[in-house]
C-alpha cells in the first residue's frame, strides 16, 4: 500500500488541524503493535490509531471498535504513565521521510512540566513506535533493536534516539528544473521512467512513480536512456511542473476498488489503470484509511474463520475415512462368517483346543490369557478340559482322580467368559456352573451351556 512520505504528509496535515492542542484521555493497546490514543479538546479530538504492524503500518483517526486484552501490555502501561493528560503540541516529519514525531506537553512524577515524544517509524517490517524523553533518551519502544539485530542503529531504553539512516535519495520538492535535466541526461543505461523516479527520489511510492510516468509520457514503458537530449529537457520541465503541483495543490484521498473490493489508496487521482479500477474520493484521509483497513480486516477475519472451518472439516473427513477403513477391514475379517450365515449356519463356536499339540506351559498360558483370545474372536468360546493331561500331569494323578482339578479349571474358564463347557462329570459341572451364575448375577448375566 502506498503509505509513502507523500501520503504521510497529507495525513499529518489533516491530523494537525484536528488534534493539535488536544489532551490524551486514554491509552489502549488492543494488539501487540497497535496503539489507540483517545484525544479530547477544543480542536475536536478523536481516537488516534498508530500501528507499527509489519504489513500495514499507519496513523489516522478511527471510529472502528477495538477489543482490548484483559491485561494491558507493559508498553501500554508505560505510555499511560507518561502520556495520560499530556497535550499534543506538534507533529514533526523529516522532509519526505516516513516518520512522524508527536510532541506532548506533560508533567513528570514531581509535577514539573516536561515534553515527551512518541515517534512512529513507518518502515515495513522494521516499523516501530518509540517513546522518548525531552532530552531524546529512549524510555521504551515497541520493538527493541540490539547490536546483534543491527550494527548500524540500536533502539533500546536508555540510548539516545537517532533518525533511521537515509537511503541517499533526492528530495523531489527541493530539486530544480536544471538539476532534473542533468539527472535525466546522466541516465545512460536502460531504465524505465517510473523505475528511475523511484531510484532517484525519496518519498514516492511505486504507485506514485508509475502515475507520474504515465501522466508525463502517456505510457509506462518509456526508457529514459533512449530519449533524445531535447526530449529529456522537455521531460524535465514537465516533471518539475508536476512535482510543483504535488507540492502546492491540496491532496485528494482516493480509494481504488477492483472487482467491487477495496484494492489500494492514494492521495491523488490515478489515471494509469483506466476503467480497470473504480475510484472513490473521500473528504478525509482518516475515513479513507478506516474504510480500507476495516474492509481488509473483515476479509482477513473471514479468511481465518474459513481456514479454521476447512481444517475442522478436513480433520473430520480424515477421521471418518479411518473409521470407514477399519470397518472395511473388520468386514473383510468376518467375510467367511457372513457367508456361513447366508448358507444357513446359525452359530459358529470356537474351541481353542486345550491339549492339542500343546505343552503343559502352553495350555496354562492359554487358560490364563483366555480373555485376550475372546476379545479377538466374536463367537462363543467352547472350553474342553475335562480330565485332560494338563491336570493329570500337573497333579501326578490318573484321569479318574482329576475331578477336583477339572472343576477348578471349568470354574476359571466360566469366570473368564467361556460360553460352553464340555464335561464328563455333569453333576459336578452343573454345581460349578450354578455357583458361577450366582456370581455373575451381581455383575452380568451368565449363559454358560454344559
Amino acid at each position: 500500500m502506498p503509505f509513502d512520505a507523500l501520503f504521510l504528509t497529507a495525513v499529518r496535515r489533516e491530523l494537525e488541524s484536528s488534534l493539535t492542542g488536544c489532551r490524551v484521555d486514554k491509552v489502549q493497546q488492543p494488539q501487540r503493535d497497535t496503539l489507540i490514543l483517545s484525544m479530547r479538546g477544543a480542536a475536536g479530538g478523536g481516537k488516534l490509531l498508530l500501528t507499527a504492524s509489519p504489513n500495514h503500518p499507519r496513523i489516522h483517526l478511527t471510529n472502528e471498535p477495538a477489543e482490548n486484552p484483559a491485561q494491558p501490555p507493559m508498553f501500554c502501561m508505560l505510555l499511560r504513565k507518561h502520556l495520560t493528560g499530556g497535550r499534543l503540541v506538534g507533529m514533526q516529519q523529516p522532509e519526505m521521510e516516513r516518520l512522524l514525531d508527536l510532541t506532548f506537553d506533560c508533567t513528570d512524577e514531581m509535577g514539573s512540566p516536561t515534553q515527551k515524544h512518541l515517534i512512529l517509524e513507518i518502515m515495513g517490517r522494521n516499523s516501530n513506535l518509540i517513546l522518548t524523553a525531552e532530552d531524546g533518551r529512549i524510555l521504551d519502544c515497541l520493538r527493541r533493536v540490539d547490536f546483534e539485530m543491527s550494527e548500524q542503529r540500536q533502539v533500546l531504553p536508555g540510548l539516545y534516539y537517532h533518525l533511521p539512516p537515509t537511503q541517499g535519495k533526492r528530495d523531489p520538492f527541493a530539486v530544480t528544473q536544471e538539476e532534473l535535466t542533468a539527472l535525466l541526461a546522466a541516465q545512460r543505461s536502460p531504465r524505465r521512467l517510473d523505475g528511475w523516479l523511484l531510484d532517484t527520489f525519496g518519498g514516492f511510492s511505486p504507485l506514485v512513480c508509475r502515475e507520474l510516468a504515465f501522466c508525463l509520457t502517456g505510457d509506462l514503458d518509456t526508457d529514459v536512456s533512449e530519449l533524445p537530449e531535447a526530449e529529456k529537457t522537455a521531460l524535465a520541465a514537465r516533471l518539475h511542473a508536476r512535482i510543483e503541483q504535488l507540492r502546492t495543490q491540496p491532496p485528494q484521498p482516493v480509494l481504488l476498488e477492483k472487482d467491487g473490493r477495496p484494492w489500494d489508496f492514494t492521495c491523488l487521482p490515478v489515471t494509469q489503470y483506466g476503467d480497470f479500477v473504480r475510484q472513490e474520493a473521500f473528504d478525509s484521509f482518516s475515513r479513507l484509511l478506516d474504510r480500507f483497513y476495516a474492509a481488509r480486516d473483515r476479509a482477513d477475519a473471514i479468511r481465518q474463520s474459513s481456514q479454521v472451518i476447512r481444517k475442522t472439516v478436513s480433520n473430520l473427513q480424515a477421521r471418518t475415512a479411518r473409521k470407514l477403513e477399519n470397518q472395511r477391514k473388520e468386514l473383510a475379517a468376518t467375510h467367511d462368517r457372513e457367508r456361513l450365515r447366508r448358507l444357513g449356519v446359525a452359530d459358529v463356536i470356537v474351541d481353542p483346543g486345550f491339549g492339542f499339540s500343546k505343552t503343559l506351559d502352553q495350555n496354562y498360558e492359554l487358560m490364563a490369557r483366555l480373555p485376550e483370545l475372546m476379545a479377538l474372536i466374536e463367537a462363543p468360546m467352547l472350553v474342553g478340559i475335562s480330565r485332560k493331561s494338563m491336570i493329570t500331569r500337573l497333579c501326578g494323578i490318573s484321569a479318574e482322580g482329576a475331578l477336583p482339578g477339572t472343576t477348578a479349571l471349568n470354574t476359571a474358564a466360566m469366570l473368564a467368559g467361556a460360553a460352553i463347557i464340555r464335561v464328563h462329570d455333569v453333576a459336578e459341572a452343573v454345581q460349578a456352573r450354578d455357583v458361577v451364575a450366582e456370581m455373575h448375577r451381581y455383575s452380568r448375566p451368565s449363559s454358560v451351556v454344559l
